[in-house]
């Protein structure tokens, strides 16, 4: 026998066979994950059909679906890889069969192991199930830990649900109830309670009633015995009322036995004087996990998002679904998201998925048992490649991956799942997303969004699903109205508190008001001791192991867990070996119950223990530094704390330590100390930007100072700064310098002096500034570092910039980043500020490298705060240079670091970003995939002035596709929303996108409006590429315009194009180029033609040789570049030839366009429709009008007005003058649309009236 059973999740090593079944064998194995052996149950290959795996899946289902102290439960479904054999593990019981293990029990134990099986039926039978096989061999009865019998009902092969008509005989000979031998029978609960009382019989007298051959002989025997043998039932001891149960069960019609088997637990219940406690009816309030309810539309959400997964993947091309990949489930704790998570796996198990479940709380801050969760097998595979790793797998298996208390998750293991959710997200969008669907709960309702998740947010329960959950726990008793009144009361929907209001109600009969009552109430019966170990773990608030809980509490464990474990206030945590209070809300009642000495008890032996424990910092050890009663020792613990928060840029962290400092000065009667520690404290909530708070806190210091101190002039500077009040706080600098003397050599006399000529230049008095901060700069030089360091505010490179001395700024900033190289934050500043400079001074390649050194320090110390915003500079930059290979990938990690925690707007900005790349490399659909989502994002947060940008984005997209009525939409819906919000920049780059395209059409008359409106705003733009990219427009038209043009305009041109080759403007550099060329050509110089064609060509391979292989072709093969080459090749050929721009014929429109594959040419209506809505419709959705040149014809004799006009007319009545319908057709807003049709003179009645295209 092989040793080892591999699947893809995980490898299970078999202990030992425990037997064969009808299906398959049954091992013994143990499971990686899993403490204890479990039982795994193979599908033979000889039983491997169709139908017999849907059967195994279903009896996998069945059981994953039963949660029940007298049912086994399930854990994996899947396919063993080293057996070519579908398996499942179960619970272990490690048992006797019924028969063997009771044969000599006295009959008290005999009676309490049947009533666990009526338990064990009765909730079946409230499920609606029916098991069809109760025997002894179906029995398991074992020992627990405190000698009492516990049985466990097994074997669901057979298990059906109730009240449906059977194919076939279901069940075993002996046991089976008559009526299921019925023609077409009919089965319900009844034929259980027969089988069971057939099973007690056996156990009871050691003989079966009757002898039987075959199912034939079951109705022949009870005609010939009307009435049931009990002699064998009363030599063996049985009393009468059991007899009577036995006689009762066994009736062949089903209506003469008992109705259920509550009624036959009640019925023992009477008749053997138990107590009602004692009845397993009870304790059914008691199952670990209640039933799942209220859950089922996630869950199908999920299980849809899984089977769209594995079709895509199996598709040569994928739809345009964007099914998300990613869940992210938040809510309190006890919303039952763990319990999710458990349902999901069986779920994903049964569409032949592998599930990682890993519960990162239970990881910690170890990678190790992070990766054995993941499946990873190899130990040492190296943390970077566990994503390649797991994405590799589920190309062999589609993979599911659940990971539970993501709020827990030690900093290392959550970037690595940010990282992989935002893969998947890029991958869904790129088309090559792997079959693998990641879904994570956390109790930290504060994370909104992941980007490319769905964020859901469970909710408590309704009533109606409380009504549901509590009928399937306890079933209807008599009082059932009142219990449920009560447990709505007291739980309020959360699943975790309705299971224990059911364990209380019972135990009880009644219930508190609240939880934090029933816990009070729990609190008073427990003795001194156990309110130790509760206490202790309450003011630690994090899991304690149990030699340092023993030791913390100063209480011998032994005697006293075993009952708080029971009593349900503290769970124990197998994997870690530690101890927590149950719910947060027992930490809050047993909290305002600690006293301050029995916190300052708790608090030394707490701060022994976190400094001696590996791994653990400061911060750990200052929630307790307060209460120590070793204050030298706390204030030390606090100071590091308060550096430590200080260099994770964790601002508010380290303003809480700084109070709690401040209260031991007090304590101490330190009034030096507190005054430092104050004007700490409004340093940090001025950078919090709580400013008056800051100043509060000043103006309490100078009350304790008596007199205006410096430290306290020089931060009221620095808030009057902050409030745009330079000249006040010029005042202020000045007075706290007068109360210096005159020292170079003093930090604070520099700092001020510098904060002095920050104000002069904020005022706009350069030429003050610089000399003083010049002289500061020498005389800080002369200092040793660590004096140095605390005069980092000089900016002289600002006002040497705002005075034109570029090269004077950059030498600046080099000295400076020479003095501070031991300080890496602030060496990251320095290099931010060098760019800016050499980006003004037309140093693109060194404004790069600086920004880049500044993103490397950024990532380094971990401030992704500023990262963010370096990144987006280094992205512009590439794109200025065309190096849009690398500017693609920041763009990618750009919006990984923007996928959790930041603003709709910020993640809307960077796939717009991602989106315009795309769009420069010629990479049309994932353009408009990224522009899509975008636009989806941006429109939910209502941003228009970025909704207006992504709209120029779809404008320069559809001109690409040679859609030019789209692009025109999508420049107009720009200019109304720049229109709308004022927004100069837009309104421009809206104008010229709109005349861009018609110029490119030849329609020099429509496009005039918008060069006139341009024509008398383009003085006052400071963008000289803007300026430059109008011109070159300008130019265009009067080439096209002009028969033969005349050498002045090939000068202008010619100036222009030194003007691009001077700013590295290399796009714009080859398109005046080819201008210049088709000018030429029109004047016949068919030497300067190749010339100057040549040019453009060599221009544009030079950005194509910068580019990635992988989108060096698209970038060529793009419809206007690819045009450059194709009359190069002409002119080179001296083949007569006209160009798009030399025609303003209706021929400019059969331009040859960039090669699409058949599926995504038959997409292009949908996909890149502006409106989100409108791209998950089918192109049936959109009118053929729209695109159909055969409906409407294009001529250059009539004006483009008149062809949106029958557009528009022809859209509205497809959609039956329905404006939303129409709006999102035409990928418009309904005010857009609105505003057109007042505009155009349209009405919705002529529209009506119009014919409907066929």
């Amino acid at each position: 026998m092989e040793k080892l059973i591999k699947t893809p999740a995980a490898q299970y090593r078999v202990v030992r066979p425990l037997g064969e079944g009808g299906m398959g064998q049954v091992l013994l194995v143990q499971a990686p994950h899993q403490k204890d052996p479990v039982a795994l149950k193979f599908l033979q290959a000889q039983h491997i059909s169709e139908v017999r795996i849907e059967g195994f899946k279903r009896e996998f289902a069945l059981l994953s679906e039963l949660h029940h102290p007298h049912l086994p439960h399930v854990y994996d479904f899947g396919y063993a890889t080293s057996h070519n054999q579908y398996f499942f593990t179960t619970e272990f019981v490690e048992g006797q069969e019924l028969y063997r293990a009771l044969r000599q029990a006295p009959f008290e134990e005999i009676e309490t192991v049947l009533l666990q099986v009526l338990s064990a039926l009765d909730f079946l039978h409230s499920i609606n199930l029916v098991h069809f096989d109760v025997k002894g061999e179906n029995v398991l009865v074992a020992r627990d830990s405190n000698s009492k019998w516990q049985a466990k009902l097994v074997d669901f092969g057979v298990t059906s649900p109730a009240n449906r008509e059977l194919t076939e005989v279901a069940g075993t000979l002996h046991y089976i109830a008559p009526e299921l031998l019925l023609p077409d029978p009919i089965s319900d609960g009844r034929c259980d309670l027969y089988s069971f009382g057939v099973m007690a019989y056996y156990l009871l007298s050691g003989q079966f009633p009757y002898t039987l051959r075959s199912f034939d002989d079951v109705w022949e025997w009870h005609r010939n015995h009307p009435h049931l043998d009990l002699e064998p039932l009363k030599l063996h001891g049985v009393p009468d009322y059991f007899c009577q149960m036995i006689e009762r069960l066994m009736k062949p019609n089903p209506s003469e036995r008992f109705s259920s088997a509550a009624v036959v637990m009640n019925f023992l219940a009477l008749h053997s004087g138990r107590s009602q406690a004692e009845m397993p009816t009870v304790k059914r309030a008691q199952i670990e996990e209640g039933p799942f309810v209220g859950r089922a539309g996630l869950m199908t959400t999920i299980k849809n998002a899984l089977h769209a997964s594995t079709k895509r993947r199996s598709k040569k091309r994928h739809t345009q679904e964007n099914t998300p990949h990613t869940f992210l489930l938040s809510g309190r704790d006890g919303m039952g998201k763990t319990r999710f998570l458990k349902e999901l796996k069986f779920v994903a198990q049964l569409v032949d998925y592998s599930v990682r479940l890993v519960d990162l709380q239970e990881c910690g801050e170890s990678m190790e048992r992070f990766k054995i969760g993941l499946g990873i097998i190899d130990g040492n595979l190296p943390n970077d490649n566990i994503q390649k790793e797991l994405i590799e797998d589920s190309k062999k298996q589609p993979l599911c991956i659940a990971f539970d208390n993501l709020n827990d998750a030690a900093p290392i293991v959550k970037r690595f799942i940010f990282t992989l959710i935002g893969t998947l997200y890029n991958a869904t969008l790129i088309e090559d997303a792997p079959p693998l669907v990641v879904v994570a709960t956390t109790s930290d309702e504060s994370v909104q969004s992941i980007l490319g998740a769905i964020t859901v947010s469970m909710a408590p329960l309704k009533y109606e699903e409380v009504e549901s959950y509590l009928q399937q726990l306890i079933g209807s008793p008599e009082d059932f109205e009142s219990f449920l009144q009560s447990v709505w009361k007291f739980s309020g929907g959360i699943p975790l508190l309705m299971a224990e209001a059911a364990r209380q109600y019972h135990q009880q009969g009644s219930l508190p008001e609240s939880i934090e009552e029933l816990y009070s109430q729990h609190l008073e019966t427990l003795n001194a001791n156990a309110k130790r170990i509760l206490h202790c773990l309450a003011f630690a608030g994090v899991p304690l192991p149990h030699a340092i809980l023993e030791i913390v509490s100063g209480v011998p464990l032994d005697k006293e867990i075993q009952s708080i474990l029971q009593a349900g206030l503290v769970q124990y945590n197998e994997g870690r070996g530690d101890y927590s209070l149950a719910t947060g809300a027992l930490s809050s009642v047993l909290s305002q119950q600690l006293s301050d000495t029995e916190r300052s008890e708790l608090a030394d032996p707490l701060l022994v223990w976190i400094e001696g424990t590996p791994g653990c910092t400061s911060v750990d050890a200052a929630r307790y530094a307060p209460y120590s009663r070793d204050l030298i020792r706390s204030s030390r613990i606090l100071e590091q704390a308060i550096e430590l928060s200080e260099r994770s840029g964790k601002a508010q962290q380290a303003l809480q330590f700084l109070k709690e400092l401040a209260n031991l000065r007090h304590k101490l009667n330190m009034t030096g100390e507190i005054i430092a520690i104050n004007r700490r404290i409004a340093i940090h909530l001025l950078y919090l930007g709580q400013i008056d708070d800051s100043e509060q806190v000043v103006r309490k210091t100078m009350t304790l100072t008596q007199s205006p101190q410096v430290e306290d002039l020089k931060l009221l500077g620095l808030l009057s700064r902050m409030r745009r009040k330079p000249d006040e706080a010029g005042k202020l600098y000045d007075q706290a310098l007068s109360l210096l003397p005159v020292d170079p050599n003093d930090p604070t006399y520099l700092f001020l002096q510098n904060e002095r000529a920050l104000a002069w230049l904020e005022e706009g008095n350069v030429a003050k500034a610089i000399p003083m901060l010049m002289q500061s700069h020498r005389d800080a030089k002369k200092l040793p570092f660590d004096k140095r360091r605390r005069v980092t505010n000089n900016n002289l490179g600002a006002a040497l910039a705002r005075s034109g001395q570029l090269k004077e700024a950059i030498l600046f900033y080099k000295d400076k980043l020479d003095l501070f190289q031991h300080d890496l934050r602030l060496q990251g500043s320095i290099s931010s500020q060098l760019a800016t400079v050499q980006l003004r001074a037309g140093l693109l390649d060194d404004a790069i490298d600086s920004f880049e050194l500044a993103w490397k320090i950024a990532n380094q110390t971990g401030d992704l705060h500023n990262g963010k915003i370096i990144i987006e500079n280094i992205i512009s930059l590439l794109q200025k240079k065309t190096s849009y290979t690398k500017a693609l990938q920041y763009a990618k990690k750009s919006l990984e670091l923007k996928s959790v925690g930041s603003s709709p707007q910020d993640m809307g900005r960077s796939l717009m970003t991602l989106a315009t790349l795309y769009l420069n490399l010629g990479v049309s659909d994932l353009a408009g995939r990224y522009l899509i989502q975008a636009m989806r994002i941006v429109r939910r947060c209502r941003d228009y002035q970025l909704l207006g940008w992504i709209h120029m984005n779809y404008g320069y997209l559809y001109k690409d596709l040679g859609r030019l009525m789209e692009s025109i939409n999508a420049f107009e819906e720009t200019i109304f929303i720049a229109e709308e919000h004022k927004d100069e920049e837009l309104l421009r780059w809206g104008q010229y996108g709109a005349a861009d395209v018609l110029v490119d059409h030849g329609e020099l008359e429509e496009a005039k409006p918008y060069i006139t409106t341009l024509s008398k705003t383009i003085d006052s733009v400071q963008d000289p590429e803007f300026k430059a990219r109008f011109e070159l427009l300008q130019n265009r038209i009067q080439v096209l315009k002009t028969p033969k043009p005349g050498p002045e305009l090939a000068q202008n041109i010619s100036t222009l194009i030194d003007e691009c080759r001077q700013n590295n403007w290399l796009e714009l550099e080859w398109e005046a180029e080819y201008l210049l060329g088709t000018l030429y050509q029109k004047r016949d110089e068919y030497d300067h033609v190749r010339i100057h064609m040549s040019k453009a060509a060599e221009i544009i391979q030079s950005i194509a040789d910068g580019l990635s292989e992988e989108y060096r072709g698209g970038f060529l093969k793009h419809r206007i570049r690819a045009r450059v080459f194709s009359e190069l090749n002409a002119a080179e050929n001296n083949e007569a030839y006209v160009t798009e721009a030399t025609s303003i014929s209706n021929e400019s429109m059969n331009t040859p366009q960039p090669p699409v594959d058949e599926e995504f040419a038959q997409m292009k209506t949908s996909i890149f429709s502006p409106d989100p809505a409108a791209s998950l419709k089918t192109q049936a959705s959109v009118p053929a009008i729209i695109t159909n040149d055969k409906v409407i014809q294009f001529s250059p004799k009539k004006p483009l007005i008149e062809y949106e006009r029958e557009v528009i007319e022809a859209t509205l009545a497809y959609y039956h003058n329905d404006l939303d319908a129409t709006a999102q057709a035409l990928g418009i807003t309904s005010e857009s649309l609105q505003w057109k049709l007042e505009q155009l003179g349209i009405s919705c009645e002529n529209a009506a009236n119009e014919q409907r295209p066929s």
